[in-house]
């Protein structure tokens, strides 16, 4: 196997653990000196740790969150990867309230 497939391997993995749930499994997979930044909010988080910070986060806002892989492309130090995600917003999230909306992103 490649490096990219490897990759690709572990991307395509993360998000399977991330619809189990499986938080554990994901911070396994997180360096201990990345960086997670949160896009709209600036946040950054650190290592393994703020990788679970984050996911449950996601997941207290959208209990029934879901993150569908529409594709991946992947080298050998590198993988992007473009994927929808559903939910419905039932918990707060950051500065927004709950909008028991269901969104598609």
């Amino acid at each position: 196997m490649s490096q990219a497939q490897e990759n690709e391997r572990i991307a395509r993995k993360l998000y399977a653990d991330w619809n189990r749930r499986d938080f554990d499994g994901i911070a396994a997979a997180v360096a201990d000196d990345a960086e997670i930044v949160l896009g709209g909010a600036g946040t950054r988080l650190h290592g393994p740790d703020g990788m679970l910070a984050s996911d449950r986060a996601w997941v207290e806002a959208f209990p029934d969150g879901r993150a569908e892989i529409d594709s991946v492309v992947a080298s050998a130090d590198q993988v992007v990867v473009e994927f929808t995600g559903t939910g419905t917003h039932t918990g707060a999230l950051a500065q927004l309230g709950v909008t028991a909306e269901t969104a598609h992103a």
